[in-house]
């Protein structure tokens, strides 16, 4: 049976070691969203009930409009940990200037982070909620991207997919959330991953101006060692001031209302 706990009640808790894909994808979920209407459309307009003012207008004005996907596959060599700086380094290089580009045609955008010893190994992925037209620019933009060429040839990344613009599959904004969460919960996530998503990638732009004063190294290697940093940083930020200024206030959002979880040690959410 699990516990019933406060998360308010738990700032001591440290994230422990990635053991497994459930834990390491965790690490974006319990970050507190700063923009959730970054992107959206006006909310002026009456809608029905319980449904967020945003996405009725979205859905009833440009109904050919879905999820889509870029994912990196990255190298990951037997017997040693994820190389996680890899997926810093590609959603600061790669996916944000594509994002900066293309915002006003983003309904909704997230970052999805996993590794397993599996056939997708491990994967970096940039998903985003547009209509054909746009995701049509945004993979052209991304496999043009200078960065990942240089990536791709030194091995680095080996290997980049891209959802197929032809099949709509994924029309729902709730169509990535996870099918064992309540229905009005996979309605709402994707607001909240996106603000998460937006502010990992802003701990990620403000490391990096700070380690390099905005001049940027050229080589791979010198590129891969300043996300090392820049990693190990966020990592240190999240470790020593996760606990209040984002599970805390998570918490705060809800009212202090209890939370269940299922075991009572050090863990990564």
């Amino acid at each position: 049976m699990g516990s019933v706990l406060k998360i308010c009640d738990v700032g001591r808790w440290a994230p422990e070691k990635s053991r497994s894909s459930a834990l390491l994808c965790g690490l974006l979920v319990v970050m507190l969203v700063p923009s959730v209407l970054f992107g959206c459309a006006s909310v002026g307009r009456k809608t029905g009930a319980g449904q967020p003012p945003w996405e009725a207008v979205s859905v009833r004005e440009k109904p050919q409009q879905g999820w889509w996907a870029v994912r990196f596959k990255l190298h990951w060599p037997d017997g040693t940990e994820p190389l996680w700086y890899m997926d810093s380094l590609l959603a600061h290089r790669v996916v944000s200037p594509v994002l900066q580009l293309h915002k006003n045609h983003l309904v909704l955008w997230r970052f999805h982070r996993r590794a397993s010893r599996d056939q997708a190994g491990h994967q970096f992925s940039f998903l985003f909620y547009s209509s054909p037209v746009a995701a049509r620019k945004i993979y052209a933009d991304i496999k043009s991207d200078k960065t990942l060429q240089k990536l791709k040839r030194a091995g680095a990344v080996t290997g980049d997919s891209y959802d197929d613009i032809e099949r709509f599959s994924k029309p729902r904004t709730e169509d990535t959330s996870d099918r064992h969460w309540s229905t009005n919960l996979q309605k709402s996530w994707p607001y909240f991953i996106m603000g998460v998503s937006q502010t990992w990638l802003s701990l990620i732009e403000l490391a990096a101006a700070d380690a390099t004063n905005d001049c940027y190294p050229s080589s791979i290697g010198e590129l891969q060692a300043l996300y090392i940093k820049i990693n190990d940083s966020i990592n240190r930020l999240w470790r020593k001031e996760g606990g209040h200024a984002f599970l805390h206030h998570l918490n705060a959002v809800f009212g202090y209302a209890p939370v269940e979880v299922y075991e009572k040690r050090q863990m990564s959410f």
